[in-house]
């Protein structure tokens, strides 16, 4: 009776300590109350700098520095929440020509989850309010980072006709991304793509709205349906509304000469699909339709998106598409109005610029109400309270390294791909092929022969040169240029033995001093060392991307019989 007693003092004592500690709690950090009563608790404390500074989300992959197996905010990160008190990133764990990060300087899966950890902990912890990051990433068809897994694109996927294997899909991005830290799934593309011309057909499901409704829908549910309390949900953001895949003249960006009912009938259903799904962010587009930018399309963004279609998520501009409004569409005289338009229209976040840093500006002078900026914030402000950041800002980055690209999302992206392939047979030659398409189809094989062919002598090339390096009779010939047909003559000669490099005497020592002419003697011969020419072949097929032909060459070999072809190069650089 008394270990009873005593066991209910303990429950009861310790409830009261979690009463205590919660109702110490800020409001707006306290989970017990409701998602509505948190965000009205946080936005009343904040300034109008921190409300604008919730609307920026700046490019995110110089904002992390590695330190051996470690990552830390850079100082410019430090900065930017210093300065700007931004609310998200993009693209910080991207990797690609244009952020010029790469397998050295960049992010695997298990520094990306450090990385994230990294930047919510310095946000949380040295800011006034401490809210969390959102981490959007670009993720169309896998997420767009080192070691994740890729599966084929847009138009790929459209291929398979399957909205299972698609939302099989989905369920992979959102698994890899909230794994290693991050919130935001830029996709899936629902634009109609109906211009070849157009750059990014790729991107797309195609041109046909039913199959890139059922699709895309498809990728959102995947993707979690909007459920946010769920352990590897994201939020899909739809791209790109609306009508961007149809410009005049297929340059991407420009107007779309689209009616009424073309739009209701086709571009919207897709994106309307989707949002049915659970999708819970849009973003908006670089064109105009009847000469308003989408950007600044009130009718688009909240006459139709929010009362029509009750979309509760929030609307992110494209990348710069806020200056462009004042740049390009020239519908605004200045980016500050450029910037009251969008936020009007229905706009909540500013990719990558600095148009909103404007709005401060402009509700401090009374061009703008503050209530505007008001709604953008508690829009965002309730993802981030759904997601249940402000309990679990964090991930374990080792678990990172098992979820993503494990065999079985490899298995999965293999499948995706074989489902792609579509084979068509030309019953009754309804096509119109020609004839002679058997001749075309034998002269691939050919020539795929002949590509492997040519990969197996440069695996014997590895091997000899290994073997030869230390031979001061090997020596290299630079710097010979030649047009491709006679670079594959002449790969045809080195095949059958008929033709030989040899150096001239006078010609220089291998990395000799720079702009030194070169005289090269191409020689016919009836017999040739079969190890060499194999070697020669390897060597030069390895450079012919660059069209610069490279010569390993047996000076001790006799020639007979010889026709000599003189040419002479300089070569500004030294290759190592």
């Amino acid at each position: 009776m008394m270990t009873k007693r005593l066991y209910i003092l303990i429950v009861g004592l310790a409830m009261n300590v979690v009463a205590f500690a919660q109702s110490s709690l800020l409001p707006y950090k306290n989970p017990v109350l409701s998602v509505d009563e948190r965000v009205k608790d946080l936005l009343s404390r904040m300034t109008l700098e921190e409300k604008v500074g919730q609307l920026l989300c700046p490019l995110g992959w110089e904002m992390y520095e590695i330190k051996d197996d470690e990552v830390h905010p850079s100082e410019k990160f430090k900065r930017l929440m210093k300065e700007k008190n931004a609310g998200m990133l993009w693209a910080t764990y991207r990797a690609d020509p244009w952020t010029k990060k790469t397998l050295e300087n960049g992010l695997n899966p298990e520094l990306a989850a450090k990385a994230g950890n990294a930047l919510q902990k310095y946000v949380i912890e040295n800011t006034r309010l401490g809210i969390p990051l959102f981490l959007a990433e670009e993720a169309p068809h896998g997420h767009m980072a080192i070691g994740t897994t890729v599966f084929p694109t847009g138009i790929g996927m459209a291929a398979t006709w399957s909205p299972v294997l698609i939302e099989e899909v989905g369920n992979v991005i959102a698994k890899e991304i909230r794994s290693q830290g991050a919130h935001i799934s830029y996709g899936p593309v629902l634009d109609l793509s109906r211009d070849p011309r157009w750059s990014r057909v790729e991107e797309t499901f195609g041109e046909d709205p039913v199959l890139s409704g059922r699709l895309g829908a498809a990728m959102v549910i995947g993707l979690g349906s909007g459920d946010l309390s769920r352990e590897y949900a994201t939020i899909a953001t739809l791209k790109h509304f609306l009508a961007y895949a149809v410009p005049e003249g297929g340059q991407n960006g420009n107007y779309a000469s689209v009616g009424t009912r073309d739009l209701h009938e086709n571009f919207l259903p897709p994106f309307q699909e989707a949002i049915d799904a659970g999708a819970l962010s849009v973003m908006t587009s670089y064109n105009s339709i009847d000469g308003i930018p989408c950007t600044a399309n009130y009718y688009l963004l909240t006459q139709l998106l929010r009362n029509e279609w009750r979309f509760r998520g929030f609307v992110v501009s494209d990348l710069y598409s806020i200056e462009g409004v004042h740049e390009s569409h020239f519908v605004a005289p200045t980016i500050e109005e450029a910037a009251m338009q969008v936020v009007s229209a229905g706009v909540d976040i500013d990719l990558g610029g600095n148009a909103f840093m404007n709005l401060t500006h402009a509700v401090q002078s009374g061009k703008i109400s503050e209530a505007v900026i008001d709604t953008a914030v508690c829009r965002v402000l309730r993802m981030k309270f759904e997601m249940g950041l402000f309990e679990h800002p964090y991930v374990n980055p080792k678990s990172a390294t098992k979820v993503v690209r494990s065999e079985e999302h490899i298995r999965l992206a293999h499948k995706v791909a074989q489902s792609s392939i579509v084979l068509l047979k030309n019953k009754n030659s309804i096509l119109p092929l020609n004839k002679k398409i058997k001749k075309y189809l034998d002269e691939i094989a050919k020539t795929e022969k002949k590509i492997a062919d040519l990969q197996q002598y440069l695996r014997g090339v590895q091997a000899a040169l290994k073997q030869e390096e230390d031979n001061e009779m090997i020596r290299c010939i630079r710097g010979m240029k030649m047009e491709n047909g006679q670079l594959y003559d002449l790969l045809d000669g080195i095949q059958n033995g008929t033709i030989k490099f040899q150096v001239s005497r006078e010609s220089a020592p291998l990395y000799s001093q720079k702009k030194i002419r070169r005289n090269i003697r191409m020689v016919k011969w009836k017999k040739m060392n079969k190890k060499m020419a194999g070697l020669l072949l390897g060597v030069m097929m390895l450079f012919t991307a660059s069209t610069t032909a490279f010569a390993y060459v047996d000076e001790s070999a006799e020639a007979s019989k010889v026709e000599t072809i003189q040419t002479e190069q300089s070569t500004d650089k030294e290759e190592k």
